[in-house]
């Protein structure tokens, strides 16, 4: 993953696991977009579902309760950006660099840590991620 911060705003660039998907969660601080680069994202806003593919882009406001799923046997490359700038300290404390455009090898999350640096950066998590 990297991240960018430019004009108020981050930018991540992430490559995410087949099956990946963060918990359901809000982010209290921040508006965040996604743009599907590669791969086949399923997003829960609000209750609703949305299947994104390559070209698609999703916006969702701050105080929206949101998860994804990445579908299929195919990993998902997509672009996240943050608004206003300020949410790459989360990255940056709960990830590591990768040294190479490689997924690393799979291991389940520490999901107590996760929402703990997250409360830090006015994220909540609400639930399991969506199946």
């Amino acid at each position: 993953m990297q991240t960018v911060s430019l004009l108020r705003a981050d930018i991540l660039d992430q490559l995410a696991p087949a099956g990946f998907g963060p918990p359901l969660h809000v982010h209290h601080r921040e508006d965040e977009g996604f743009y599907i680069l590669e791969g086949q994202v399923d997003f829960v806003c609000d209750g609703q579902t949305f299947h994104l593919s390559p070209g698609s882009w999703v916006f969702l406001p701050r105080d929206l309760a949101h998860a994804y799923k990445v579908r299929g046997a195919q990993p998902a490359r997509m672009l996240t950006f943050t608004f206003p700038a300020g949410f790459e300290g989360f990255v940056k404390e709960v990830g590591s660099p990768a040294p190479r455009r490689t997924l690393p090898p799979e291991e389940a999350p520490d999901v107590a840590r996760i929402a703990a640096v997250g409360a830090k950066y006015g994220m909540e998590i609400l639930g399991p991620p969506p199946d």
